[in-house]
């Protein structure tokens, strides 16, 4: 039969069968056909639905930027409920943000997009470079489209923040009980039970062992450990390669003298006669008359530096008899350096008008611009010469590069060999990767997100393009992969044992605290009660919210969270502090803060410290304002979830 498959196929049965695959293609493109899930929809906004494919993203950035906010990497298996929601919740609220803008009447222009995105994806010269943004965006599996479509919403929803943080109201009232509870002090006094002091009595014996490991055999199992073979593209690999001769580096010096000089310098005095910006012609012309009648008293011999701290309005350089020190091109404003420049040394400007005022320049000294002779700088234009030919190079191999992992699935062989490129293998590494050395490639949160991903483990093909950044490029494949196992008891015994007696001691410890905190609170002689278990109380001491000086941050946080207190009922609460003992803190009296008083503030250029108080204050407040608007439209909006859509296999 198959045999008269493929005679057929030769025919017009080859035609049909062509014809009928590719009307699907035509109509919906490959892109329906690999990435099934991007028309699910998973949730639906006042009719606005949310898709699958959106979904996916959002969870994808959420986990970056949590393993971004950790110092070292975590499996975040556990945690995946929770980022799977919280990326719903904040498409959700978004959305709902989005729409709610957008019926403001706010908008975000083109012009507000593309400085944002000059701004975020602009080289270290300060310049943008079209391709190497949308390199980058490729690198993360988006498209400058969806890219800029996002970041519209994301300046949208922080217009429309900005509105409400910005007009929040700050009234007197939430001034004053502002400072009441931040400055609020309380008279503190404490007792602590150590945690050796039931370390004689406690013991472990070998059937509590034993139990504790069949409870817990997860937490004793060995790390999961990979090993990856990677083909890397990278900038610097590239740039070695280059040969740049002394003859094309020569072509290029001769080509760009200019860009080798040492920049032109000055040194200048000035006098300024000051002009408002919103001066009448009358008050204009005078200002002028008065820097004209200053150049003749100039011109008549007069000396300038005096001249200078007597009629000068320029504060900086008036006592310095007008000198401004040196300085480069493009330092002053150009109707000053435009006129500067036609001076010789020694020579006296005529009144030049800037939106300062007027000023007259004199020139003092100029140091002209020196061309570096090629020997001093062949050897950075070669660099300069080589990294820019690896620039174009390495975007040219990008394209080949991706497309190679891609079309050949299983080997990174052809890779390799289309490229010239060497195939690199890398030791056993955990999720954790290698804290070590965090230039190393295992230590790179994107290649070890690849390298225990489903398409490494259990597929076995090789993963997409994975930008490690600076211009480095890798594909990677499974060399060799172990599971985790469970640990054999006797290597873990000391382990266990450790864990039940500390359990122990700190349940003894905890016991006894409770205890004394009951008859505490009964009433009495607390310090009868305390010496009777040779515990002492320390001093008592008011302290405020950022006390340092009791030398128990974790007592002064849970002093401030009880209730009002006075000199007849001492307020008791007992704490297990961090190195393991156990504290009783009473809180004996309470003083509420007072809002300090307007002082004058002696810089007008800086704010008062009240004032940036005042401002923190407000911003919390706007804050808060948002939180609260957010959650009302989230309430109002018709917000139907598909729940059953939200899992992988639900949208296959």
């Amino acid at each position: 039969m198959l045999q008269s498959i493929r005679e057929r196929a030769q025919g017009f049965l080859a035609w049909v069968i062509v014809i009928l695959i590719s009307i699907p293609f035509a109509l919906w493109g490959i892109h329906e056909y690999l990435q099934p899930n991007t028309k699910v929809v998973i949730a639906e906004i006042n009719s606005t639905e949310l898709l699958y494919s959106e979904f996916q993203e959002t969870v994808q950035r959420y986990r970056r930027q949590l393993q971004a906010m950790m110092q070292q990497r975590m499996d975040l298996t556990a945690m995946e409920p929770q980022i799977r929601k919280t990326a719903l919740e904040g498409m959700v609220q978004q959305e709902v943000l989005v729409q709610t803008a957008i019926h403001a009447g706010l908008r975000i222009g083109d012009g507000l997009l593309a400085k944002w995105i000059h701004e975020t994806f602009k080289q270290q010269s300060g310049e943008f470079n079209q391709d190497r943004y949308v390199d980058t965006l490729k690198m993360q599996g988006l498209t400058p489209e969806h890219f800029e479509m996002q970041t519209r919403r994301e300046l949208l929803v922080n217009q429309l923040k900005q509105g409400i943080v910005l007009s929040s109201l700050l009234t007197e009232y939430d001034t004053q009980t502002q400072a009441r509870l931040e400055k609020q002090q309380r008279l503190v006094t404490y007792l602590t039970i150590p945690a050796n002091r039931f370390a004689d009595t406690v013991t472990v014996s070998d059937d509590e062992i034993q139990t504790y490991f069949t409870q817990h055999a997860d937490q004793y199992m060995t790390e999961e450990k990979v090993s990856v073979d990677y083909v890397e593209l990278s900038n610097d690999a590239i740039a070695k390669a280059i040969k740049v001769d002394d003859a094309a580096a020569q072509q290029h010096y001769e080509a760009h003298k200019s860009s080798f000089s040492t920049p032109i310098e000055w040194q200048a005095q000035h006098i300024l006669v000051a002009v408002k910006p919103d001066a009448t012609p009358e008050e204009v012309a005078t200002a002028e008359q008065k820097a004209k009648n200053l150049l003749g008293r100039i011109q008549a011999g007069e000396a300038f530096d005096v001249l200078a701290k007597e009629h000068s309005d320029d504060d900086g350089s008036a006592d310095k008899g007008g000198d401004l020190g040196t300085f480069g091109e493009n330092t002053m404003v150009k109707p000053f350096e435009d006129a500067l420049k036609q001076l010789k040394v020694g020579q006296v400007s005529e009144p030049v008008r800037s939106d300062f005022g007027f000023h007259i320049i004199k020139l003092t000294a100029e140091v002209p611009p020196v061309i570096k002779p090629f020997e001093q700088v062949k050897d950075e234009l070669i660099k300069t010469l080589q990294a820019e030919q690896a620039d174009a190079e390495f975007y040219a191999q990008l394209d080949q590069f991706s497309n190679l992992g891609f079309e050949h699935p299983d080997s990174l062989a052809p890779l390799a060999d289309s490229l010239s490129l060497e195939i690199k293998s890398t030791e056993l590494f955990t999720r954790q990767g290698d804290n070590t050395n965090p230039e190393a490639i295992t230590a790179n949160p994107k290649m070890i997100e690849a390298a225990f991903s489903d398409t490494i483990l259990k597929e076995n093909l090789n993963s997409d393009p994975i930008d490690l950044g600076e211009q480095k490029v890798i594909v990677i494949r499974l060399k060799e992969h172990q599971p985790a196992q469970p640990q054999p008891l006797e290597t873990i015994k000391e382990g266990i044992q450790a864990t039940l007696k500390a359990d122990k001691t700190k349940a003894a410890i905890k016991q006894l605290g409770d205890e004394l905190l009951a008859e505490f609170k009964k009433g009495g002689d607390v310090d009868a009660i305390a010496q009777q278990h040779k515990l002492n109380w320390v001093p008592a001491r008011w302290i405020n919210r950022q006390d340092t000086t009791l030398g128990q941050p974790s007592i002064v946080r849970e002093a401030f969270k009880l209730g009002r207190s006075d000199q007849n009922h001492a307020l008791y609460q007992g704490i297990e502090l961090g190195n393991g003992d156990y504290a009783i803190f009473a809180v004996l009296e309470l003083k509420d803060g007072v809002a300090e008083p307007e002082t004058p503030h002696l810089d007008p250029k800086q704010p008062s410290p009240i004032e940036q108080a005042k401002k923190r204050q407000q911003m919390a407040f706007g804050e808060t304002d948002f939180n609260q608007f957010s959650a009302e439209l989230k309430n109002e909006a018709k917000i139907v979830i598909h729940q059953e859509k939200l899992e992988p296999e639900a949208t296959n």
